[in-house]
């Protein structure tokens, strides 16, 4: 696998940015900082539309599709997989 680091400090929310602090091939870890929630409610967007958002916005290098691998409870902070593609 090919493992390209990214630091990404983009897409800033009133609860603290979200920021990929590596990818591989297959992978993103992302940090994900503890009171986000990882669904989007009612005017919050969750993970992976702020991760897709932040593709849009062009501060991802990576522009193809986003999968949740797992998630994290809105109260615990950590790093998440978000796979590239199903068979990630």
């Amino acid at each position: 696998l090919l493992a390209v680091a990214v630091s990404t400090d983009a897409c800033m929310a009133p609860l603290g940015p979200l920021r990929v602090v590596h990818a591989t091939s297959g992978l993103l870890f992302v940090n994900k900082p503890p009171s986000m929630e990882f669904h989007s409610r009612e005017g919050t967007l969750g993970v992976l539309p702020r991760l897709r958002q932040m593709q849009a916005d062009g501060l991802l290098p990576y522009t193809g599709p986003l999968f949740s691998v797992h998630r994290l409870d809105a109260v615990t902070s950590g790093l998440l997989m978000v796979a590239k593609s199903r068979e990630a």
